[in-house]
């Protein structure tokens, strides 16, 4: 059932009782007449709302109702920015249907550049109303939160030993969550060890280099990885007006530190003059996968780490045409400066044979073969045939797995794009790509331009997907939204 807009206050009316009447008003919630007006009462029982322009919590806009005209007695309001709530006349409190709820409270920013989820050890007290995890949210110009009740109020952990307040990047080790790393945009890494109280440098032989994304060993949390972009800077050239790039032909892709980030190696082919926007991990068994997509181009580099610090980065996928697609490989480089960056690379948990990247401009393509062949899957049976995902895609995210080895889950995949929203695959493993089908996920998302997105196996039990899931995401300039199905 679709919500319909109107002018505040929204009346309605019930079908079956034409002396009742319904008033949603713009900060004081939905009031009752049973006598066509004359007498009026407040009934915000369970509406608990959030206002996006005030932020007090306190407010209850309500911008439309609807009477389900089966069952007169239900009743569905839609509100500013916290979904949709229905009652009915045997249960009068206001239940709160899945949908999108903007959790921003306490941000002093929106631009977020990225969300993490870090889960409790078990056995950690918590106080009421608390989840059982931190979540985190670093964002462009607004320093680093975290929240305790998933998201409903956040707290600022950076202070002045943290230089810069525009994050690029967050890494919060699952078997030590005290222990946070995040990647600036001019100072490179930095590493709290109390949860945010205090900032070490972290950055020694990366130095003039951004940590797009951070990763850690699996196995091992003192070996991490950081996906690196030098900025370009340039000098003028004595008595003339020309400038000079400092770093010319200088660019490291990949960084390693053996030592939780005290000190970086290069850890990059020489010759390889494109930055890295992205990079992901998987151990399959005593074997540690790493892929790696360039910025600007639509290339993907594989390697594996046998900790003995040699790296043997190799090309996978490779587009042997000329401004023409190559049969099983990823889309070729135009020339005519379309970007066509890899924005999001993302692995099979413990296959590193399956790998799915997301390209500018292209789309999503998967790989069953470690990346040897790839096809694209997002261009058939999408709401119609042949229509592809609108915007580019920004990230792609397998779903959590509830136990090692679910198979299930395996084959659901999320992609969030830009000014698209959010997608969803519940078959993304299906052997023909023409049955891999798409199902949009933010139909009420306020804000379309999805950066960041986390997912968390929720206690709420089973749906007709399986395990009930918590998903968050970060917005370009719409801060955090939440999620629960």
């Amino acid at each position: 059932m679709a919500l319909s807009p109107h002018p505040l206050p929204n009346w309605s009316t019930g079908p079956l009782q034409s002396r009742t009447l319904y008033a949603g008003t713009e900060d004081k919630g939905i009031f009752q007449s049973n006598n066509s007006g004359a007498d009026w009462w407040e009934i915000n029982e369970g509406l608990t709302l959030v206002s996006s322009i005030r932020e007090s919590g306190k407010e209850h806009n309500v911008e439309s109702i609807v009477i389900d005209r089966n069952d007169p007695s239900k009743i569905f309001i839609g509100t500013e920015d916290s979904g949709i709530f229905t009652r009915t006349s045997w249960n009068p409190a206001w239940q709160k249907r899945p949908g999108w709820e903007l959790r921003s409270r306490g941000l002093a920013a929106t631009e977020i550049e990225d969300v993490v989820i870090a889960l409790h050890p078990p056995g950690t007290a918590q106080m009421p109303g608390d989840e059982p995890y931190d979540l985190y949210a670093g964002c462009d110009g607004g320093g680093v939160y975290r929240s305790k009740d998933g998201g409903r109020d956040w707290q600022a952990i950076h202070n002045p030993t943290l230089p810069e307040l525009s994050v690029q990047s967050l890494l919060v080790p699952p078997d030590n969550i005290q222990t946070i790393y995040v990647g600036l945009a001019a100072h490179g890494v930095y590493k709290s060890t109390n949860g945010g109280a205090h900032w070490y440098y972290s950055n020694t032989g990366m130095d003039g280099y951004q940590a797009q994304r951070l990763v850690r060993h699996l196995n091992n949390s003192s070996i991490l990885y950081a996906a690196a972009e030098r900025e370009e800077d340039f000098i003028t050239l004595q008595g003339t007006r020309y400038w000079q790039n400092v770093w010319p032909n200088q660019k490291i892709g990949v960084f390693r530190s053996v030592n939780g980030g005290q000190s970086w190696q290069p850890w990059w082919p020489s010759h390889i003059s494109e930055d890295v926007q992205t990079l992901v991990i998987c151990q399959q068994g005593y074997v540690t996968t790493l892929y790696a997509g360039l910025d600007g181009s639509p290339r993907v580099f594989k390697t594996t780490d046998d900790n003995s610090g040699r790296q043997c980065w190799t090309e996978v996928g490779c587009n042997t045409g000329w401004n023409t697609n190559t049969y099983g490989a990823l889309p070729y480089k135009r020339q005519d400066g379309t970007e066509q960056s890899v924005n999001a690379l993302t692995v099979h948990p413990w296959n590193a044979s399956v790998v799915y990247a997301g390209i500018e401009s292209h789309g999503i393509y998967r790989s069953l073969d470690g990346g040897a062949t790839w096809e694209r899957i997002d261009t058939h049976n999408f709401i119609k045939p042949g229509q592809s995902l609108p915007g580019n895609v920004r990230t792609i995210t397998l779903q959590p797995q509830e136990l090692k080895f679910d198979g299930n889950n395996t084959n659901i995949l999320y992609a969030t794009t830009e000014d698209g929203g959010i997608y969803r695959t519940l078959n993304a493993l299906n052997a023909d790509k023409r049955y891999v089908t798409w199902e949009p996920m933010s139909t009420e998302l306020i804000q379309d331009d999805v950066q960041r997105i986390d997912i968390y196996p929720t206690r709420y039990g089973p749906t007709r997907y399986g395990q009930g899931r918590t998903i968050y995401v970060g917005t370009d300039g719409g801060g955090v939204f939440r999620c629960d199905f």
